[in-house]
């Protein structure tokens, strides 16, 4: 592990020679962000005979490395480091599709008056605002069984369009997370893409066609993929943004499977420094699968407090209660983003 940290900090080290682009809000250069998280869960089991747990939730440690190498030419880095299960992240590390690891995205973008092209690993251009979140970010325990399965970090590629200052598409193509090695396995996600911001409405709409299946004899063309839409609508109605994840699809140990996820929630801005989420999620599958329950529901608050003038450190807290697996989880931690500026 140490051998990999070293390896990877003198990699970058020479690319740290320009402004920061996150930092301070500015458009240009390079920034590398430091994310340590620390979380402490207590977990309750409600059912009957059921055994109580204590474990670290979300702790982390992210690196976030990203900027622009020329006017047109950008690049995004993001390392998941460290977490509560670090064996797991570096066990299948090389163009393993089937599993996340400890490279989440790698990639370049180059744009082209209203359009871009991104070549590298990306996520997956599914899931809605759910999705579209840091991981670093999240509370687990509040989000869906989609969120927890999917191995959305995949390599490929995607060209964007900003068809105006309020709408963009796009159009993407990377590996299956049902294959194990693309180059083995042949299979691919074809996925397209919306974006809107309209006053105080926005939206992420896409839809995503996984592939499972090699096409072959006796198989039709659109048998081999599951179908993924989603629609991800979003009201901004200050101080409260109000949200709403609507999926054709649940999470499973097979990573999804045919049904349906709601997902609404409201994030109340109590003053500059106090933030409070209530999510909730409902969750029905179609197919009987063994060990697992057709239905449930989950719902919990989540509040965050950001003390300092630069908001880079985070202290939160959290309860969630997931029906499915019967078990009510507590959290509370702490984030901090270390944002290094060089020129």
């Amino acid at each position: 592990m140490k051998k990999i940290l070293v390896v990877c900090a003198a990699l970058m080290l020479p690319c740290l020679l320009v402004h920061a682009q996150e930092a301070e809000g500015t458009d240009d250069g390079v920034v590398f962000n430091i994310i340590p998280r620390l979380d402490l869960n207590p977990v309750l089991s409600t059912e009957k005979g059921g055994e109580n747990d204590f474990n670290l939730g979300n702790t982390s440690l992210y690196t976030l490395f990203e900027g622009n190498i020329t006017e047109n030419l950008s690049f995004s880095i993001a390392n998941h480091w460290l977490s509560r299960e670090p064996k797991d992240l570096y066990k299948d590390t090389f163009l393993h599709t089937d599993t996340v690891n400890w490279l989440d995205c790698a990639n370049l973008t180059y744009t082209f008056g209203d359009w871009s092209i991104t070549a590298g690993k990306q996520p997956i251009t599914t899931g809605g605002f759910e999705l579209d979140d840091y991981d670093w970010e999240v509370h687990p325990e509040l989000n869906s069984s989609l969120w927890e399965t999917l191995p959305v970090y995949q390599w490929g590629g995607k060209i964007g369009w900003n068809a105006s200052e309020t709408t963009s598409f796009s159009a993407q193509m990377t590996t299956s997370p049902f294959g194990r090695r693309p180059l083995k396995s042949g299979l691919f996600n074809y996925s397209g893409e919306w974006r809107g911001t309209y006053d105080n409405f926005e939206t992420i709409t896409s839809l995503t066609f996984v592939q499972t299946v090699k096409l072959g004899e006796g198989t039709k063309f659109f048998d081999c993929f599951q179908k993924v839409l989603t629609v991800g609508l979003r009201y901004n109605a200050e101080p409260v943004v109000l949200t709403l994840d609507l999926f054709n699809k649940v999470g499973t140990d097979d990573i999804m499977a045919s049904g349906y996820t709601i997902l609404p929630s409201a994030n109340w801005t109590v003053n500059d420094d106090v933030q409070i989420l209530f999510k909730g999620g409902i969750e029905r599958t179609k197919d009987q699968i063994p060990g697992f329950k057709r239905n449930s529901v989950n719902a919990g608050v989540a509040a965050h407090w950001t003390p300092l003038k630069d908001k880079a450190l985070r202290l939160h807290a959290s309860f969630g209660y997931n029906s499915r697996y019967e078990l009510a989880t507590f959290s509370v931690g702490a984030l901090y983003n270390l944002s290094l500026k060089v020129k």
